[in-house]
């Protein structure tokens, strides 16, 4: 019995030796890594601020050119010229180009349509007092590029909100005054019932009106739709005018079931409204439903034919935040995923 309290006494006494030892090896090793730790973390601390202030800075300096290239356009835009050279040819050319530049690099910010309007309106009436016809000619080339430069700007930011959403293209005609369906959504693998069979909406939706389309023909009246629907749009073309077009809209929210069968559609308010050479999507646009925005790009139009052709750009209301430069959002993820700015 000794003999097993001296073995007892013994181990116990190595045990103790080991936790020492282990007790020793680990204030080492904490005196060494803590402060690794401890310092990695201050130099990431330290890149995160610096990256962040140097973020600040060019974002100060950049709203600081933009401001003084703002006032200078605007300035020369409205003022550069006197009551003699208002309706000039040299007057309208520059405001032409002035207006382009404002244009490009404001467009995020600036609502450009009323000065296009304006100039518009100035040309015209320079082409009603013309005396000679070849200023008149010149006057209509220039009212002709007023046109061209609001086009432009406008494709681009249609192309640039399409690729977060989708374009469709229409015509639309004053002699039949007929509804046109566009489905601001991807309709493909969607169906609706007809006489008992289903019909894919991509062989149906050019050839009849959303109002006219019946999911109770399907059977389904019983269904009530659940969740958030499919925005569609019927569009009229009422009116044309030289430089515009009035249309009435009627909105839709469509349901669908599992097997993307229309079950149900909610229709939302009419709404009449003008859609001018000089409406730019990211400015113009019409909220719907479910917080997604649409806008209506006239592209041409043909007075004696009484028809106009259009496109219909649908985007997420988000995009109307977004810049070209970093945001803080995008540093945030970029520091989660790297643990600091490297």
């Amino acid at each position: 019995m000794g003999e097993d309290q001296g073995q007892k006494s013994e181990f116990y006494a190595k045990l103790e030796s080991l936790a020492k030892f282990l007790a020793g090896v680990a204030a080492v090793i904490g005196s060494i890594w803590v402060p690794i730790v401890l310092s990695n973390y201050s130099e990431q601390s330290r890149r995160t601020q610096l990256y962040m202030q140097i973020m600040t800075e060019r974002e100060k300096s950049d709203t600081n050119i933009r401001e003084n290239m703002f006032e200078t356009l605007l300035t020369k835009y409205l003022g550069a010229f006197t009551d003699d050279e208002l309706d000039s040819e040299k007057s309208f050319r520059k405001r032409i180009m002035f207006l382009d530049l404002l244009s490009l690099n404001f467009q995020e910010y600036l609502n450009a349509k009323p000065l296009f309007e304006d100039l518009s309106g100035r040309l015209g009436r320079a082409i009603r007092d013309a005396t000679h016809p070849a200023d008149k000619e010149t006057f209509l080339a220039l009212q002709n590029e007023v046109k061209k430069v609001a086009a432009r700007i406008a494709l681009k930011q249609a192309a640039t909100l399409s690729s977060i959403g989708l374009t469709r293209e229409l015509s639309l005609d004053t002699q039949d005054m007929s509804l046109r369906c566009v489905r601001l959504y991807d309709v493909a693998g969607r169906k609706e019932m007809q006489d008992g069979k289903t019909v894919s909406l991509i062989d149906i939706t050019d050839q009849m009106p959303c109002n006219e389309t019946k999911p109770a023909e399907a059977g389904l009246t019983d269904v009530v739709p659940q969740g958030q629907g499919s925005p569609s749009i019927d569009i009229e073309l009422l009116e044309l005018g030289d430089t515009s077009a009035t249309v009435e809209v009627t909105p839709y929210e469509e349901f669908f079931n599992q097997d993307g069968i229309l079950t149900g559609m909610k229709q939302g308010k009419r709404m009449v409204f003008e859609v001018s050479f000089f409406d730019l999507p990211y400015m113009d646009n019409t909220e719907l439903f479910d917080g997604s925005r649409f806008s209506l790009v006239l592209k041409g139009i043909d007075p004696d034919g009484g028809a106009a052709k259009l496109s219909a750009v649908i985007f997420k209301e988000g995009f109307m935040t977004l810049r070209d430069r970093p945001l803080f959002e995008e540093m945030l993820q970029t520091l989660q995923k790297k643990g600091g700015v490297n």
